[in-house]
């Protein structure tokens, strides 16, 4: 099966806590502020439980306000990620970074690559548009959060639309405790925006390089009079060329939400996205590759020898939350998702090989493929979270259990010939039909349970410590149909496993954390011993220590992390079988082992009145310490040695020029090589740029922004490697402009 896949690899390339927007939980009933402004509470109730009278629907218990986010700041107080809790940062014993609205709008964030640039140890790749792939701590993961809610990426969804998204966490290190069988490296989570008590609305429009346009609308507000019922609608329409040959997109994208306040303490919210990607796809650039002298015959970085890829994806979430608070401590959440993608591609045309004609003449083999496809994911969870004391220690204490099933349907099939064109001169592939042999139906299915508990204990002297465990049970099974109509089922794999973590954090001064975590973690396996039978699950163990501060009454915060994390039963080829006629295909065990381990640095927040700043630094090394395949000692692929960014933003203040705002960054990455360790891709720097001006006309905002990235026009290109004569990498962006104007009120 894998063998069979592999083809189509190239064809293609959860819920948090309760609401875990940061505007409402739980426990705090709608408020008043609006989007641009919001307050972000921790209870600490005084009262006895408020109860609704006849006059307002909404009244609050008393409260003490914890801090206070603007949506101007760049520095945040709070995140759920990490502990499903809203947690001080500087509380909580993890590395963990946000990136707010702020930034997303000074940066023109329209991509999720875009936004974890402002975030170290993460690299993320468009993976020529078809799907997210992140590097978070040299591990890499298809698998992103929306609002706590896992979206497995098998069929390639797509860039993530980030028309609704409100701030994006990253949690690094191992977050099986609770998120179940994910990458050691850590989880990105993406916050949407939630509806609001104030009326808000928003309507931008956007024009850039390559025929860009993108139109976003936003309104939210209350529905009726005593504010019960709010809703928030967030529509994008986006369409464009581009720079390559033969490539444009599509996307119209709607999210409505609504929320209902039975009282002070109950709400329920019922969200939706539907999202419609009909574009001609960018199968990335390939070049013929001399394996003799490991050199890439070079080609114009426009040019597009797969000439036109039709690929249509229809993308649909709707979920519903609960939560209920019974008292001051104690508050019960209950949520039930479902996410769906359809995809479709046909005619797909991939790099089957070149030949060198003469020295300076090449041609190029082109294959046919085409793909249906349907995945499906639909989730349960349910968290128990309470405040207590015992002995004078202070406990917040987590009981959770989810339940995720996850099924996949893909019928597929290969050309039964080649087109062949002159690589310099390409012209549009022609006469190459399916092979009917080839067309397969596969399909797979997925149940994963978890149980889990964590205690957040406070004890005096501002120490703070957190444990937790979880169990988890994975059962999958899977079969391929052929064109005859025979099916071959997969034998079903079942796997289970207990993960704690534990962590512990002092904090000497308001300004300064010390902490130290431990954590396990679960991950899949694939392939198969030589007997038949499944490999044994993955496994990692993360140390870690770090130092975090925060000065100007939490405006700006840094973060310095040091990081070792070994994964285990990697698969591995099974060399002392290789001739059994079981392995025709191949057969693994389960006995490599990767190692990573570095330094991360994280500076965020305001320096001085109306002068922001992001700067990251980064130091990571991966390498294969355990291996059957004769690769010990190599460096794991795509993966920088050094990596940077640096960002900043100066708001003016004086009258003369108050409303203009000016930024700009650099973002810089060492080399990378390949998974042999042969085909290397040159480090590269870019730089960007960014100007707005705001101002008011009748009592509403008006802001004209313009943004250049890639500033330089740098050539560069990334994640290179060589398959036989094939070269395969993707090129960067070339320098592109967005102007935007944007109306609120």
């Amino acid at each position: 099966m894998q063998k069979n896949l592999r083809p189509l690899a190239v064809a293609l390339g959860v819920a948090l806590a309760g609401n875990t927007s940061p505007v409402f939980s739980a426990e705090t009933a709608p408020s008043e502020t609006t989007d641009k402004a919001k307050t972000i509470d921790t209870p600490v109730v005084k009262t006895d439980e408020a109860k609704p009278d006849a006059t307002s629907a909404t009244e609050l218990p008393a409260m003490e306000i914890r801090a206070t986010a603007s949506d101007r700041d760049y520095a945040v107080p709070l995140a759920s990620t990490g502990t499903k809790t809203d947690t001080p940062i500087m509380e909580t014993p993890l590395s963990i970074q946000v990136v707010p609205q702020q930034v997303l709008q000074d940066q023109n964030d329209n991509l999720l690559e875009q936004a974890l640039k402002n975030v170290s140890g993460v690299k993320s790749s468009s993976n020529f548009g078809l799907q997210e792939s992140i590097y978070i701590r040299g591990f890499l993961t298809t698998t992103t959060f929306r609002n706590g809610f896992r979206i497995d990426d098998a069929l390639g969804n797509g860039m993530r639309n980030m028309t609704n998204v409100e701030s994006v966490e990253v949690l690094k290190g191992p977050a099986a405790i609770l998120y179940g069988r994910v990458e050691p490296g850590g989880v990105v989570n993406l916050v949407t925006e939630q509806p609001q008590a104030t009326p808000y609305y928003l309507a931008e429009q956007q024009v850039g390089s390559w025929d860009h346009y993108l139109t976003n609308l936003d309104a939210t507000g209350p529905v009726n009079e005593d504010k019960t019922l709010l809703y928030r609608v967030n529509v994008s329409y986006d369409t464009s060329n581009s720079w390559r040959d033969s490539v444009s997109n599509e996307r119209l994208f709607i999210a409505p939400t609504l929320q209902w306040w039975l009282s002070p303490r109950t709400q329920m919210t019922l969200e939706a996205e539907y999202s419609h990607n009909p574009n001609v796809y960018d199968a990335g650039q390939a070049v013929p590759y001399d394996p003799v002298s490991q050199q890439f015959i070079w080609l114009p970085r426009k040019q597009n020898l797969a000439a036109s890829d039709p690929m249509d994806t229809d993308t649909s979430y709707v979920g519903f939350n609960w939560s209920h608070q019974f008292n001051d401590d104690w508050s019960i959440k209950y949520q039930i998702f479902q996410h769906e993608v359809k995809s479709t591609y046909d005619p797909f045309y991939y790099i089957a090989g070149f030949t060198q004609m003469s020295p300076t003449s090449w041609t190029v083999d082109r294959a046919r493929s085409f793909g249906d496809g349907r995945s499906t994911t639909t989730a349960n969870v349910l968290d128990l979270t309470g405040n207590f004391d015992t002995a004078g220690l202070k406990h917040t204490l987590l009981i959770g259990a989810d339940y995720y099933y996850w099924k996949t349907k893909l019928f597929y099939g290969y050309g039964a010939s080649l087109s062949t064109t002159d690589a310099f001169n390409p012209t549009p592939p022609v006469g190459v039909d399916i092979d009917p042999t080839s067309l397969t139906n596969y399909k797979s299915s997925t149940d994963n349970y978890g149980v889990y508990a964590q205690d957040q204990i406070k004890l005096p002297g501002n120490v703070y410590v957190l444990g937790g465990l979880r169990y988890q049970k994975v059962t999958n099974t899977s079969s391929n149909t052929d064109a005859t109509g025979v099916v071959t089922p997969g034998d079903p794999q079942s796997d289970h496993a207990v993960t704690p973590r534990v962590g512990i954090l002092w904090q000497p001064q308001d300004w300064l954390s010390i902490y130290g975590n431990y954590a396990e973690n679960f991950g899949a396996n694939t392939g198969r011993d030589w007997q038949g039978n499944p490999l044994d699950p993955e496994s990692a163990q993360q140390k870690e220590v770090g130092v975090k501060t925060e000065f100007f009454d939490g405006k700006l915060r840094t973060s310095l992390a040091y990081f070792d994390i070994t994964k285990q039963n990697v698969a591995t080829a099974d060399v002392a079988h290789a001739v059994d006629p079981a392995c025709a295909l191949g057969c693994s065990i389960a006995v490599g082992e990767v190692n990573s381990h570095g330094t991360e640095l994280d500076i965020q927040g305001e320096i001085l009145p109306g002068w922001n700043v992001i700067a990251t630094y980064t130091h990571t090394d991966i390498h294969i310490t355990k291996s059957n395949n004769g690769d010990e000692g190599l460096r794991m692929p795509n993966v920088p040695s050094n990596m940077g960014s640096l960002w900043t933003t100066y708001e003016f203040r004086q009258e003369a020029l108050r409303g203009w705002k000016i930024g700009g960054g650099v973002n810089g990455y060492s080399a990378t090589t390949d998974a042999t360790n042969t085909v290397n891709t040159p480090g590269y720097a870019l730089v960007d740029a960014m100007a707005s001006y705001d101002f008011k006309t009748g009592g509403h905002k008006l802001t004209a922004q313009l943004n250049i990235n890639n500033l330089f026009d740098k050539t560069y290109y990334t994640d290179a490697a060589a398959y036989g004569n094939v070269g395969l990498m993707q090129y960067g962006t070339p320098r592109n402009a967005t102007a935007s104007l944007r109306f609120e009120f």
